[in-house]
C-alpha cells in the first residue's frame, strides 16, 4: 500500500515541476520554483495538493476491492523565502531547503489533525491563489517554534471544479467566523447552527 501511494503521489508532483525533496517516513517532502523557475508556482502547488487527494480516493476505491484499509492523507503548504542549495558533510548531501518557511509549512500539515482537514495553507499563500481556489480561513494561530501569529487557510477545490455545497460551505463558515472574530457572537452562534444543520459533519464549525 505504501509503495504503491507513494508512487502515485510522486508521479502527480513531479508531472506538476515539483521538486520531490524527500521520503520522510510515510510523508513527502517537495518545493517549486527551484532549481528552475516555476511559472505560477503558487497555484501549481495548490492544484498539486488536490490532485493527490483525488488520486488517493481512486486508491480507496482500488484498495478496498481488494479488502485493504484505506489512508489518511495530511497536507501543509506555505510559501515564502528558504536557502535551498547542496546542504550536508563531505561525504554525503542532499538538494533540500530550510528555514521558518519550511518549518511552517510542517507545522500545518500536523494542524489538520486538530481541524479535522486535508489541507491547509498559510495566509501569504492564499493571498496568491484565493482568486482561482475555494478556501475559508480556519483560525488565527500561533505554531511552535514562531513568535508571530498567522491566519490559516483549508484549500477546498478550484472555482473551476468547486461544487455548488462546497463553495456555499465557505461563504457560510466564513461570515461565522467573522461575527465570531468581530465579538457578534449571538449572531455567530446562530449562524453556526444553521451551518452544522447543512454540513452536519465539519469539524471546524464544531471545534
Amino acid at each position: 500500500i505504501m509503495s504503491e501511494y507513494l508512487g502515485e503521489m510522486t508521479n502527480i508532483i513531479l508531472s506538476n515541476e515539483g521538486t520531490l525533496d524527500k521520503y520522510i517516513g510515510d510523508a513527502i517532502m517537495c518545493f517549486w520554483n527551484a532549481p528552475q523557475t516555476v511559472e505560477n508556482h503558487h497555484k501549481v502547488a495548490c492544484k498539486t495538493a488536490l490532485e493527490c487527494l483525488e488520486k488517493l480516493s481512486e486508491l480507496h476505491v482500488i484498495w478496498a476491492k481488494m479488502g485493504l484499509p484505506a489512508l489518511k492523507c495530511r497536507i501543509g503548504l506555505h510559501s515564502g523565502n528558504v536557502l535551498v542549495g547542496n546542504l550536508g558533510s563531505k561525504k554525503r548531501m542532499d538538494y533540500t531547503i530550510i528555514g521558518d518557511t519550511v518549518n511552517l509549512a510542517s507545522r500545518l500539515e500536523g494542524l489538520n489533525k486538530y481541524y479535522g482537514t486535508q489541507i491547509i495553507i498559510s495566509d501569504s499563500l492564499y493571498k496568491e491563489v484565493n482568486n482561482d481556489f475555494v478556501c475559508r480561513p480556519l483560525d488565527i494561530v500561533s505554531v511552535k517554534g514562531r513568535v508571530s501569529h498567522t491566519t490559516i487557510y483549508e484549500l477546498i477545490a478550484t472555482k473551476e471544479k468547486a461544487t455548488y455545497e462546497q463553495k456555499q460551505l465557505a461563504v457560510m463558515y466564513t461570515e461565522a467566523l467573522w461575527l465570531y472574530k468581530t465579538k457578534n457572537f449571538s449572531k455567530a452562534v446562530n449562524w453556526l447552527d444553521e451551518f452544522l444543520i447543512l454540513y452536519p459533519d465539519d469539524i471546524p464549525a464544531k471545534n
